[in-house]
């Protein structure tokens, strides 16, 4: 089986998308070039040779948010990579504001107003942009 993934370096750990929508999660023990892998998982169907796209800055990729769920009016931190001075950030609809990005990988923002789950979209400057699906949940009230 040949798949094609994107991977993202992860605290040691090489996060795969496996197309068809599958997750598997492995130690990085083993990569010394960025254009193929043998992947042998347990948790795997079956060993997967793997043609790997690395991470780039040429995309936005959006880890994840904390808090995951709260108010309008609360600062939230948004980890990921390829973020560039100037960006937009949007809970939904609405755009977050004092957007402030502390390095490439990590930006805080104040939550706008809205409710219920949201996506988190990241736009730069240049077009580029990333979008964390179900990203934020709105407290009851918010």
């Amino acid at each position: 089986m040949n798949k094609k993934v994107f991977y993202m370096l992860l605290t040691g750990i090489i996060v795969l998308l496996i197309a068809g929508g599958a997750w598997y999660f492995l130690r990085d023990t083993s990569i010394s070039n960025t254009n193929s892998l043998t992947v042998n998982s347990t948790n795997a169907p079956a060993n997967l040779n793997i043609n790997v796209i690395p991470q780039s800055e040429e995309y936005i990729f959006i880890f994840g948010v904390d808090p995951l769920t709260g108010l309008s009016g609360t600062q939230a931190t948004i980890q990921g990579s390829g973020f560039i001075d100037g960006l937009q950030v949007f809970f939904g609809e609405n755009e977050a504001s004092n957007v402030t990005v502390t390095d490439g990988k990590s930006l805080s923002v104040t939550i706008p107003e809205g409710e219920g789950t949201v996506n988190i979209k990241i736009i730069n400057p240049d077009g580029r942009s990333g979008i964390l699906y179900d990203g934020f949940v709105y407290n009851a009230g918010a």
